[in-house]
This record gives C-alpha cells, structure tokens and sequence, in this order.
C-alpha cells in the first residue's frame, strides 16, 4: 500500500517536471515578443503590452524605455460595479467547482484584488490554488459544461493574480502555481488569440518581477 501511495507521490511530482519550460527559454519569448510588437517610436499599442514591457524591464529581461508614470490595467477589467454585482451572483457561492470555473472569474478576480477587496473573498484564492494544484492542465475550464473555451485568457488572468499574491503575502504556493499556468499556456502560444497573447506576456513578466523579488 505504501508502495503505490511513494509511486502516486512521485508520478505527480514527475508530472510537474515533465512540462516545465526553463526560465532562459520564457525570458527568451517574452524579450522576443516584446521586440516584435513594439512599435518604431519604442511605445506599445495597448495597456496590456506597455504593462508587460515595464515588468519585463523591473525583471532584467529587457531594456527600461521610456515609461508612462503609472500603467494600470485596471480600465481593461470590468468596472467596481460590475465586480459587486458578479459577487453576488448565486454561481459565485461555490466559485470553483471540479469541471472548472465560471466564465470572467479571472478578470473579476484581478479587478477585485486592484479595488482592494478580494480579501474579502480570500477563501477564493486558496479554492482556485487548490483547484490548479489539482487539475492541473485541465484547470480552469469553464462551467457549467467544463468547456475549454476561455481557457487561456483565465489561465493568464489567474497566474498574473498569483504572481501578485505572491507578492504580497511572500507565499511560495501561489508563485508556484503561477509558473505552472504559464508554463501550460506557453506550449498553446502558437493557438493563442491576439487578447490572450498579450495576457500572457504580461502573466509571464509579472512572474519574473515576483522572481526577482524572491531572489532578492
């Protein structure tokens, strides 16, 4: 019995390893992406991108250009009124279930954290870490019929939240987490929308940053 439980441990574990993608070859990406979306003048056409070029910068990975004061992505997430409406929708009272999660969730979830009130809801981040720690590449699809439409976008949506969190709390488990869908999202790159490229690229960035923070 102790046998099977060592070898379920280490098929796992294994799991994880077998799709990593190394750092040198996600730094490599993100610096090349970045160099063929930016335009002749050096600026980016879109929040997403400039966001992803100034985490890629603090990070080390690319050169520091010439910066707006303050990028934020908050106007590319639905606003404080939406986010107090989809709280209470009846769905959210069990936000993650086995299939996946509600359609947006990712979205939502980084505007309520911008706003300052996902701590209210705190128990959220540990279901959904839980729930990719669990699923793994098949985490995050989405309810009711665990479609794999939407995917993508929650995928980096979520691991830019993790990366965040990580931050903050300095909890390992949610940087983790967040290498983990990167690294997931990284082997779709080439299937990806122009909207979930970007995404990624700022997902990807922002877990250098908390990288770095840690190394530190």
């Amino acid at each position: 019995m102790m046998r099977n439980v060592a070898a379920g441990v280490l098929e796992v574990v294994a799991g994880w390893i077998d799709d990593s993608i190394s750092a040198p070859a996600l730094q490599h990406f993100l610096k090349q992406q970045l160099s063929l979306k930016r335009r002749r003048d050096g600026t980016f056409g879109s929040p997403l991108l400039r966001k992803a070029a100034d985490y890629a910068a603090q990070a080390g990975v690319v050169e520091q250009h010439a910066r707006a004061e303050s990028i934020s992505l908050r106007s590319a997430l639905p606003s404080r009124d939406m986010c107090a409406q989809w709280v209470l929708t009846p769905e959210q009272d069990r936000i993650v279930r086995w299939k996946g999660v509600w359609p947006d969730t990712g979205e939502y979830m980084l505007a309520l954290y911008m706003d300052g009130d996902l701590e209210q809801h705190s128990e959220w981040l540990e279901m959904i870490l839980r729930h990719v720690e669990v699923r793994r590449r098949e985490a995050l699809c989405q309810l009711p019929d665990g479609s794999p439409s939407g995917q993508n976008l929650t995928r980096s949506q979520v691991a830019y939240l993790f990366s965040r969190i990580a931050v903050d709390r300095k909890d390992m488990r949610f940087l983790n987490a967040g290498m983990k869908l990167n690294d997931w999202s990284f082997h779709r790159r080439q299937r990806l929308t122009a909207l979930e490229g970007e995404w990624l690229l700022v997902a990807v960035a922002g877990v250098e940053v908390a990288l770095k923070g840690y190394r530190e």
